[in-house]
């Protein structure tokens, strides 16, 4: 919906990032891609319950290497909301 009335742009479903290439290769899949209305790249991924430690680890490698901004959304009562932003050091924005 935010997509067909022009709040979002460019989305995709589940893309792949890489955060580390040299092997071991890091990789990690949030649930959503999107350019908002402002043109800012955003990686979005929706988690039910607290951050495990794999998360966590991904969290902080995001923050040195993420291609952009990374929102971690989830539930608060009976709504959805924004847990967490992650902002990579080199972004610019």
């Amino acid at each position: 919906m935010l997509e067909r009335g022009g709040a979002v742009s460019n989305l995709s479903y589940q893309p792949r990032v890489v955060l580390i290439q040299a092997p071991p290769k890091v990789e990690y899949t949030p649930d959503y891609f999107y350019r908002d209305e402002t043109g800012r790249d955003t990686w979005e991924d929706f988690k039910p319950r607290p951050p495990e430690r794999y998360e966590k680890l991904i969290e902080r490698l995001w923050a040195h290497f993420g291609p952009g901004r990374l929102l971690i959304t989830g539930p608060v009562r009976s709504t959805f909301t924004n847990l967490r932003e992650i902002i990579p050091e080199d972004d610019g924005s």
